[in-house]
């Protein structure tokens, strides 16, 4: 940790010897490890640093204000010091330091608890013929009235190209929110587009500061005025609102629900207010040749519907045990709609696809059970051509002897004259044939 009376040169290479990570395995993957961090060499050579997230004391914040007066990055834009617990010391120290910094267009400080001392050191800046500041964003920092007031004195010369202020989150009510009203309206931020006190303690007054500061055209780049979630009334954000009708750079307020509208939606809007409607083309006049070569078509009665991917030149040869595919439909005439509705001609409706993959031949089961006592669908065991199923499944339980082929030839030969009753009875024998072992006599039986 650098002394307070060690030189500036010593203070900068302790800071950032504090602040150099080397590479580490990451907290919550567990494989991916996070490459080394040089503080130094980001300083010098990056244009954003980010100390975003670290705990930064006083004798951090005079080394980082060291390190900006001793090493001078040109290159140095943006300087993240947000959620970094700095003490109004520390920030003050950081501010004093700014103009070492030519280049530096942006200072995120939020959620930092730095209160009212910080503001003063923006004071010593406008002494100093200020600093080329784009983005000043100090929310969440504890600032009061106080505060308010001395950054809003300090705004003129500090900061003459500030455009995006953000005061949210603060303890700002109308004595600091009529100051920097006050302080737009006299000139102090010309180019200013975006001035944020939401989370305050506003009220009516501060509105109509700021309603006259637009109306007065000291806002010319004005985008949003962010001023939700305070304690104005109806009147005063109606007076804001009606104060901010037809300014030249469309300036919105948010005011609450619904929020403003974003910039390029705005512009699209004026664009197309701005652009002359096309004339609609004229129509074509039609050649007689043309009507004569090309008659318009006339609808006929009675039109078949069918599927666009299938032709009826492609529709398979029919077969009792080959099913059309499922792409494919039979033409069918169209049907009138039903009476009361439209009484229009439409196809009619499709089966379910689930019945229309139903396979269209079953086989028999392989074992008799309970569950298939019942012949199957499309079979008769009445009069069965090729034998009956309840004789051929009982006989290909015995395929490994004999008496299995013959009982299934003497199933086969019969034609017409297998009953249910014959064939009943076979099915027991042939249940006892297998339980005791002649098979002779019943072969002699059935034949």
């Amino acid at each position: 940790m650098p002394r307070e009376d060690a030189p500036i040169e010593e203070q900068a290479e302790a800071f950032f010897a504090k602040f150099t990570e080397p590479a580490r395995p990451s907290e919550h993957l567990k494989y991916l490890e996070l490459p080394a961090w040089d503080a130094r060499h980001s300083f010098v050579t990056d244009a954003a640093f980010d100390l975003g997230d670290r705990a930064i004391d006083a004798c951090d914040a005079l080394g980082l204000s060291s390190a900006m007066r001793t090493l001078r990055p040109a290159q140095l834009t943006e300087l993240h010091l947000h959620r970094c617990s700095l003490c109004a010391d520390g920030l003050a120290a950081v501010v004093a330091a700014l103009p070492a910094l030519p280049a530096l267009e942006s200072l995120f400080a939020m959620q930092n608890g730095a209160g009212d001392g910080a503001m003063s050191a923006f004071a010593g800046l406008a002494r100093t013929g200020g600093v080329p500041l784009r983005r000043l964003a100090l929310q969440e920092n504890g600032i009061t009235d106080c505060g308010a007031a001395s950054l809003a004195a300090a705004l003129a010369g500090a900061t003459p190209q500030l455009e995006w202020l953000y005061l949210s989150g603060n303890e700002i009510g109308d004595e600091g929110g009529v100051a920097i009203a006050e302080a737009v309206e006299g000139g102090a931020c010309p180019r200013l587009a975006r001035l944020a006190l939401q989370h305050n303690r506003l009220g009516d007054a501060t509105l109509l500061a700021l309603g006259r500061a637009a109306a007065g055209g000291k806002l010319p780049k004005g985008e949003y005025l962010y001023v939700h979630e305070n304690e104005h009334t109806p009147a005063g954000r109606d007076a804001l609102a009606a104060a901010l009708e037809g300014h030249p750079n469309q300036l919105q307020a948010h005011l609450g629900w619904p929020p403003p509208l974003p910039r390029d939606e705005l512009r699209r809007d004026e664009a197309a207010a701005t652009v002359p409607p096309l004339p609609l083309p004229l129509p074509l006049p039609c050649p007689p040749h043309a009507a004569r070569a090309f008659p318009a078509p006339t609808p006929r009665p009675g039109l078949l519907a069918a599927r666009r991917h299938r032709s009826p030149a492609r529709r398979p040869s029919a077969s009792p045990t080959r099913r059309r595919p499922l792409g494919w439909r039979r033409l069918t005439r169209m049907e009138t709609c039903r009476p009361g509705g439209c009484g229009q001609r439409q196809p009619p409706p499709r089966r379910s696809r689930s019945w229309s993959r139903r396979p269209a031949h079953r086989p028999p089961p392989r074992t008799l059970s309970r569950r298939t006592s019942r012949p199957p669908r499309g079979s008769c065991p009445v009069t069965f051509s090729s034998g009956c199923w309840r004789c051929e499944t009982e006989a290909k339980r015995l395929q490994d002897n004999a008496l299995g082929s013959r009982i299934l030839d003497a199933s086969r030969s019969l034609r017409a004259g297998c009953h249910v009753h014959v064939c009943c009875v076979l099915r027991e024998k042939v249940h006892g044939a297998e339980r005791d072992g002649p098979g002779h006599k019943l072969y002699a039986m059935v034949g």
